[in-house]
């Protein structure tokens, strides 16, 4: 969906945040606050209207991201990456949380879950969610310190599905597990029926550890079909570059992650882990069995928080500035020996490793609590300058991104 697509839209969430003044007491009769609320004369009963739009623009300083093979998810130079509107409703101890994104034609519908609380501690959910696996994927789209996720969230984490979740607080222990109909149901990777969960321990107020995993089975396509389809996971780099293609694999998909997170006054130190093993049975030329494919990546970030505005609520505050830098590693290889061939094709016995590294660097300013700018400036480095987008040419390829975005606080 293109800009232009979108103008109404984009013009009247634009007036109307525009227009808005200061947020207000929740008035019981009907709406009466910014963003617009609406509780019943008793209480029982409360909405609240949610949503995000996020126009993004970027630049390749000297290189073109689609690289001679054309594979990329992001050549354009400006879109509407993100326009989403949500209801969220709370009814007795019912929860119920709808949203959709009018700007992703491949996933209109994003969560759809209806919650019981069943204690303090204790809540179920059932519907369409995310599946619980790495902490930076459970942070929504609007709260991101940087314009892009990291690289092994982007390739690894799941994404969202149909299913049941179970969430826990023990003391300073916090439980997610569920049963979800697969590992993203608008993902052409998707795997069958997924288990999943994520443990995060409050070591200290501003201290947080986290493990998570995952596990399903993928069934590839049959290969008397006329074109059956690769399965397996992809690489893509933070500019949108495609530098490890899909394999063919089939049996049991693994992932598990580990996650970091430190507040030192107005900085937060935060990494993550995450590793993926995917099988590869009858996948061969000659329908034989391959080495498990592997993916492993890693993130660590730093964020400053220079200036800080007057509080307003739970949302962000204006005049709010941030400095960021994050480094961040995926790398593709495969579990077997590495001896014969090294190749790059779908159905390689040996796949010939690859891996990027990027640095970004990164500036957030809240000038009102609903409009938020952000801009970052990546240099990315591939393994093997041949899989490069210019191949043969190795160094850092630059790229600028920015971001307007529009939200409901």
């Amino acid at each position: 969906m293109s800009a232009r697509d979108l103008r109404p839209l984009l013009l009247a969430t634009l007036g109307g945040l525009c227009l808005c003044g200061p947020a207000r007491a929740a008035d019981p009769a009907g709406f009466g606050a910014w963003p617009p609320r609406w509780s019943s004369p008793s209480g029982s009963l409360k909405l609240e209207l949610t949503g995000h739009l996020q126009l993004d623009a970027r630049a390749f300083d000297g290189w073109s991201v689609a690289g001679d093979g054309g594979d990329s998810l992001r050549a354009d130079e400006t879109e509407v990456r993100r326009a989403r509107v949500g209801l969220e409703a709370r009814w007795e101890r019912l929860e119920l949380e709808l949203e959709a994104d009018l700007a992703d034609a491949e996933e209109h519908l994003k969560d759809a879950w209806l919650g019981w609380r069943l204690g303090r501690g204790l809540r179920l959910r059932a519907g369409r969610m995310k599946v619980p696996v790495s902490h930076e994927w459970l942070t929504g789209s609007k709260r991101l310190d940087f314009v892009e996720r990291s690289l092994p969230v982007s390739a690894i984490a799941p994404g969202r599905d149909w299913g049941v979740l179970a969430l826990a607080r023990l003391g300073r222990l916090d439980a997610q597990a569920g049963v979800f109909a697969g590992d993203g149901a608008a993902d052409a990777s998707r795997s069958g029926t997924t288990v999943a969960g994520r443990l995060a321990w409050r070591v200290a107020r501003d201290f947080e550890l986290g493990a998570s995993g995952s596990g399903g089975d993928v069934a590839a396509d049959l290969p008397t079909q006329a074109d059956p389809r690769p399965l397996g996971l992809a690489g893509d780099s933070a500019s949108g570059y495609r530098f490890f293609g899909r394999k063919f694999v089939d049996g049991h998909r693994r992932r598990l992650g580990l996650d970091a997170s430190l507040g030192l006054g107005p900085v937060t130190l935060a990494g993550e882990v995450l590793d993926l093993r995917e099988e590869r049975r009858g996948q061969g030329a000659l329908l034989d069995d391959l080495p498990a494919e592997r993916a492993r990546g890693w993130s660590a970030s730093a964020v400053w928080r220079v200036l800080h505005g007057p509080s307003q609520g739970n949302g962000p505050a204006a005049r709010t500035l941030e400095l960021g830098l994050r480094l961040e590693q995926l790398r593709f290889d495969d579990a077997g020996p590495d001896a014969g061939f090294a190749g790059v094709g779908n159905r390689a016995r040996n796949i010939r490793p690859q891996s990027a590294r990027v640095l970004t660097s990164g500036l957030s300013w809240w000038p009102r609590p609903w409009l938020r700018l952000l801009s970052n400036l990546l240099l990315e480095r591939y393994e093997d300058a041949l899989l490069a987008p210019e191949p043969g040419r190795s160094g850092d390829y630059v790229t600028l991104l920015a971001r307007l975005q529009l939200a409901l606080p």
